[in-house]
């Protein structure tokens, strides 16, 4: 950006840039010219690594050390005091410094992001804290352990100005802690819809062919991390239920993580050369796999939003999945572009799997997809929430923000 931009600076604070918020900050960027947003990372690695280009109009700057994970625990990023604060301190003195006009963020889990807000909120730049959570995520949670959240949130919460949700579960959530209705946005996870909508009969046959998937074979998807609360063990388990009955059905797992053994050895032996595992797959490859199912399955156990929701959908894919997913409960109509099935029901998930694979309904659960998800992204579009809250904010003006 040029040093001569008068642009009021818009910094955009996240622990590292998958590439749906990477997308999110273009669209942002594009969609709010009158500011500059400027993308700024704290702890850079990731579980995996994403091979893409940052592109110059999002402006990214990277405050990661460089044995920083995104994964790191409140716990362990308390551990790491004598990194943590003194880049909380680099931050917080870069904004002042550059003058930025407001800073949307996330949850301070780091000890860094807790630090630095108070110091950003002195300087009266206006924050707004941005989340995936959820009020699922509050299931079983009372006590001692309800109070020290409260009290958690309470102790950064009042350096807010507003904070930003990914739909309904993430108001629930924060009416727990925030009591200005009138501060919150919705502000959803945001992939390129383009690229997963895309179709490349090159790229698909080539995924079949990686996985060994006969060109007649039909698909159930799962995309995600191999770990306990994503509930691959219950999909391997629903799948082996209703073998038999899909006999030209196969299970397409992609992903990688601590449970993949586990979950390889769980899969009955007569079946094991139905369940395909295809490992970490970038955006591009991912495109290509959920054009080569027809189905995608989310089981989450634990699952704030999830963004494959959106991405299956934008592929027309339809989505099962559990009453726990967040984006779920915003995209998916029971009974049109999918199913939601009580989170851990063995036989409920069994039975919308059976719905939705069998020849009759699968057409017409494909091609309610796009259509339904088109109509969310008008409503749930970023641009003008984010511009609702620069404007409450006094970064743009009401004029500004009508355009």
């Amino acid at each position: 950006m040029s040093t001569t931009d008068s642009r009021p600076k818009v910094g955009l604070l996240i622990n590292t840039l998958a590439p749906y918020a990477v997308n999110l900050n273009k669209v942002l960027a594009a969609g709010i010219p009158e500011v500059a947003i400027y993308s700024l990372t704290s702890h850079r690695r990731a579980d995996f690594v994403w091979g893409q280009e940052l592109p110059a109009e999002i402006h990214p700057v990277d405050f990661s050390a460089p044995d920083d994970r995104a994964n790191y625990s409140y716990k362990k990023s308390l551990l790491r005091a004598h990194i943590e604060l003194p880049k909380g301190r680099r931050i917080a003195e870069y904004l002042i410094r550059e003058k930025f006009a407001a800073l949307i963020t996330a949850v301070p889990s780091y000890l860094s992001y807790f630090t630095l807000m108070r110091t950003v909120a002195k300087a009266g730049i206006p924050i707004f804290v941005r989340s995936d959570a959820s009020i699922r995520n509050e299931d079983g949670l009372a006590g001692v352990k309800k109070k020290l959240k409260a009290a958690y949130y309470a102790s950064w919460m009042k350096h807010v100005t507003g904070v930003m949700t990914m739909g309904e579960y993430g108001d629930q959530f924060f009416a727990q802690y925030w009591n200005r209705p009138e501060r919150v946005y919705r502000v959803p996870y945001w992939p390129n819809y383009e690229l997963f909508a895309r179709k490349d009969a090159a790229a698909i046959s080539a995924f079949r062919q990686k996985l060994g998937l006969a060109p007649r074979r039909k698909a159930m998807l799962f995309s995600g991390r191999l770990i306990a609360i994503k509930g691959v063990d219950l999909l391997i388990d629903a799948f082996a239920q209703l073998a038999d009955r899909r006999p030209e059905w196969d299970l397409v797992i992609v992903g990688a993580g601590p449970s993949e053994q586990g979950l390889r050895q769980r899969v009955p032996e007569h079946l094991r050369e139905r369940v395909r595992w295809s490992g970490f797959m970038e955006p591009a490859e991912l495109v290509a796999a959920y054009h080569a199912a027809e189905l995608v399955v989310v089981p989450s156990r634990f699952e704030p939003w999830a963004v494959v929701v959106q991405e299956a959908l934008a592929a027309g894919r339809p989505v099962i999945a559990s009453d726990i997913v967040g984006a779920a409960h915003e995209l998916v109509e029971g009974g049109r572009n999918g199913r939601i099935f009580p989170s851990d029901d063995l036989a409920a998930l069994t039975d919308a799997l059976l719905d939705v694979s069998d020849d009759n309904h699968l057409p017409a659960y494909q091609s309610a997809t796009k259509p339904l998800l088109a109509d969310w992204m008008q409503r749930a579009s970023p641009v003008p929430e984010v511009r609702r809250a620069l404007t409450d904010a006094g970064v743009l003006t009401p004029l500004a923000a009508t355009r």
